[in-house]
């Protein structure tokens, strides 16, 4: 989830923005010089669209290349070979080569753990990042008990670093932005702080402690989008398992339910990722040039 505490921070590379997809997405050995000291504890490197993908050896390529995928397709939800929200994936790049949004992959936790020294040395080339375990990375989809929380880990580094900073009034997770308000909604109250009970109508009621207030809302629209696009409604999910958190779990029963956060995830102001429920296989239909 997102409140697990973080090894790394995500990083930003050029400040050029890069606007159309310009070649099939590839694994890569050779780090850009700015994170070259970060070999020390990664051995795979995947750029998109000029953020990055980083994995330790104890994680698959195939389980690298479909987090890489992911994070194509939520930027180009479209597929059609050109960035959805330019100004989101301008927000993910930041202003320096060190805030370069980035996912790091570890194999578990106790990797993670066991890097933690070793990170300290290039702990300033990374600043912003969401990590993400192989244990948890499931390339063919959720199914049953196996749900792939790449959908989820992904999703929070582009919201929250992309959306978040780039449109902070509606997106912003604080208090009085759009979302915020169609969170509080949700929850029956704004809760600055995490209730003892939430109100016997509300549909999202997240305990955990640890999570502030704008934590709350990056995973409350995690769950508002991927209910959505059909994320939440897998082959073999047992629902009674997740409705303790979020109630809706199906697209119709969103519409139904939270009328807010669907006109803000539909608004034709803005390109939010709701066409396609990302698969891993990232084939844009149109391949331009910048």
């Amino acid at each position: 989830m997102y409140s697990r505490s973080l090894l790394l921070a995500a990083c930003t590379l050029h400040l050029g923005l890069l606007e159309s997809f310009a070649g099939s997405i590839q694994l890569s050995t050779s780090f850009p010089s700015d994170i070259e000291a970060s070999k020390t504890v990664f051995d795979k490197c995947v750029e998109v669209f000029g953020l990055r993908v980083l994995a330790t050896s104890g994680v698959s390529e195939t389980k690298t290349l479909h987090t890489a995928n992911v994070l194509a397709e939520y930027l180009d939800n479209d597929e059609d070979g050109n960035i959805d929200q330019p100004e989101v994936l301008a927000a993910l790049k930041g202003s320096s080569n060190a805030q370069i949004a980035t996912m790091v992959l570890f194999a578990t936790e106790e990797e993670q753990e066991s890097k933690q020294s070793q990170f300290e040395a290039f702990e300033n080339s990374i600043t912003r990042a969401q990590n993400l375990f192989a244990m948890e990375i499931f390339e063919n989809g959720s199914n049953g008990s196996d749900r792939d929380a790449t959908l989820e880990e992904v999703l929070h580094l582009v919201t929250d670093k992309g959306w978040d900073e780039a449109f902070p009034s509606i997106w912003g997770e604080k208090e009085g932005s759009s979302i915020a308000n169609a969170m509080d909604l949700a929850r029956g109250g704004k809760f600055l702080t995490i209730p003892s009970f939430y109100p016997s109508g509300a549909w999202y009621t997240y305990y955990d402690e640890t999570a502030d207030y704008g934590t709350q809302i990056t995973e409350y629209v995690y769950w508002a989008t991927t209910t959505y696009l059909g994320g939440q409604d897998w082959p073999g999910r047992i629902h009674s398992e997740f409705t303790g958190e979020w109630k809706p779990y199906t697209r119709t029963m969103l519409e139904s339910t939270d009328s807010a956060v669907v006109a803000l995830l539909t608004s034709a102001d803005y390109k939010f990722p709701i066409s396609k429920l990302p698969d891993g296989n990232y084939l844009p239909s149109s391949i331009s040039t910048t």
